[in-house]
């Protein structure tokens, strides 16, 4: 009876020409009007991606934070439940007439024992950095699984004299058993994936922490807001959070988030004394900058985010050469290239008895991150000026200042002038790295 129906839905009647037209208009005119909407968005999202900064990103970020540990409540859950399953079954297999399954059944449950179902990620080693231990605990945790399951599998589908013996009672409890064991086998690699990430959300947050000063203040103003509302077990946060409030120069405030990470005594604690350091060291405490930036190196000394801390950290302090250590490092990584090239860059162009070769190699990394971030990104157009015209083409590097001007916004604005009036005088610049 419903087939009628469809039929004439499928089948609409004969349509006058003047209607197709019409129709033909409509849809055009809709298409147009979807393609229009389409290209201004993709407009929008370029521009705001050009300066780097989206409020919005980082609100997604927070909530893939606060998703992730969600996932915590259910392991545990899981865990609970099988736990139960080992001790209900306990005596049942002590009780089994056959050794040999015995001794197989205890195998097992010391490998299980080994297995690491701790949620919480410890701190790094002073000899390891904190990925290679990461990768070899992953590594270890996944070998460890497929062994296990391969075990288990074995057990599962055994036909021995000695099962066939057991009581319908006994099987059962072997089958609970072993589901039990294959489930947790997956349980300690679920953990060991779940802790895996807990680092990585710190590298996605990175560039929301303002590293090399280019934000406005009501672009700080506003990651800080988002900042102040993450969940308060949100360490990678708590690090962000701390180095705004030290571009907002609130300094208290920051050592006070920093302070809350660190004493968690985590893999992410080694970055949050670096960041502690930095800010001891732009409020001139140069024995807490030290002592803090020391621990931070000892304990982590290739973590990428406290290499980064420690150049600006140098810079603050007025070591330009102690910063070249850690930029040669960070060029070569991709995360950190693109604000290491800009800052060798400048570092290469201001500093006074700057040699030509010096020069033409700050040229060289300004030209190659212009490169990277195209002509419409306002803070390598205006480092790429700054490097020009230490080469001495001050015709040249007044048109990139001046185009970096034209992208830039409020206080930024300011600073292109700042260095347009270095082209003009060729008087010497004294730049601020924390602005």
């Amino acid at each position: 009876m419903w087939l009628p129906c469809w039929k004439s839905v499928l089948s609409p009647p004969r349509r006058t020409l003047a209607m197709n037209i019409a129709l033909c208009i409509f849809a055009l005119t809709a298409v147009f009007s979807v393609f229009q909407d389409f290209c201004w968005s993709q407009e929008k999202k370029t521009e705001r991606n050009v300066s780097g900064f989206d409020a919005t990103a980082l609100k997604r970020l927070l909530e893939e934070y606060d998703f992730h540990m969600g996932k915590q409540a259910a392991m545990e859950s899981t865990y609970q439940r099988l736990s139960t399953v080992f001790l209900e079954t306990q005596n049942e297999i002590a009780e089994l007439e056959s050794e040999k399954l015995r001794q197989q059944f205890a195998a097992q449950l010391t490998t299980m024992q080994a297995m690491d179902f701790s949620m919480s990620t410890p701190p790094p080693s002073a000899t390891e950095s904190r990925d290679r231990k990461t990768i070899q605990r992953q590594n270890a945790a996944n070998n460890q699984y497929v062994a296990t399951v391969n075990e288990i599998n074995k057990q599962l589908t055994m036909r021995s004299e000695q099962v066939r013996q057991l009581s319908n009672a006994e099987r059962v409890t072997i089958k609970r058993r072993l589901e039990a064991m294959q489930d947790l086998a997956k349980l300690q690699r679920d953990v060991a994936t779940w802790k895996q990430k807990l680092p990585t959300f710190l590298d996605s947050y990175w560039r929301f922490s303002d590293p090399e000063g280019i934000h406005t203040k009501a672009e700080n103003e506003e990651i800080l807001a988002a900042l102040k509302i993450a969940t308060p077990s949100n360490l990678s946060a708590r690090i962000i959070q701390g180095l705004v409030e030290l571009r907002l120069g609130q300094t208290n405030e920051a050592l006070e988030s920093l302070n809350k990470v660190v004493i968690e005594e985590t893999a992410l604690s080694p970055v949050a004394m670096a960041a502690r350091g930095l800010v001891h060291a732009v409020r001139n405490e140069k024995k807490e900058a030290k002592t803090n930036m020391q621990n931070a190196l000892k304990v982590a000394p290739k973590n990428l985010h406290v290499l980064w801390l420690k150049c600006q950290m140098d810079v603050a302090q007025g070591d330009f050469a102690g910063s070249k250590k850690e930029l040669a490092i960070l060029t070569k990584e991709q995360d950190h290239e693109i604000a290491a090239r800009r800052r060798q860059a400048i570092l290469g162009s201001i500093r006074s008895g700057k040699t030509a070769r010096e020069s033409a190699i700050a040229l060289q990394h300004a030209q190659l991150v212009s490169d990277l971030t195209g002509s419409e990104n306002w803070y390598s157009e205006l480092v790429l000026g700054i490097a020009i015209n230490a080469t001495g083409n001050s015709i040249e590097a007044q048109g990139k200042a001046e185009h970096a001007r034209s992208l830039a916004k409020d206080e930024n604005v300011a600073l292109c002038d700042i260095v347009l009036a270095w082209i003009e005088t060729k008087e010497p610049i004294e730049w601020k790295f924390f602005r």
